[in-house]
């Protein structure tokens, strides 16, 4: 199944945005690694509302805040945009 799609029927509506597909994987990796919200905006020195809007793809995240996630979670920027695999949260 092609995770577009995936992604666009689990939001209800057309094609997804990027930074809709990026929230989505920002939060199956908090998931995944157990951290909450308060913790990850921490991490990142901003406002949990804001992290939640990242989560929603409702704010652009940084390129310097995707460093600091990717270093946090022991991944590479590019898992943010790796499309072979869905978040958790576009599977169901």
């Amino acid at each position: 199944m092609v995770w577009h799609r995936v992604i666009a029927r689990w939001l209800g509506r057309g094609s997804p945005t990027v930074d809709q597909f990026v929230g989505a994987r920002l939060k199956g990796f908090r998931k995944h690694h157990g951290a909450s919200r308060e913790m990850l905006a921490e991490v990142l020195k901003v406002p949990i509302c804001d992290l939640a809007k990242f989560e929603l793809g409702q704010k652009r995240i940084s390129a310097s805040k995707l460093f600091m996630l990717a270093d946090y979670f022991g991944t590479t920027v590019a898992a943010f945009f790796d499309r072979r695999e869905a978040p958790d949260e576009l599977a169901s």
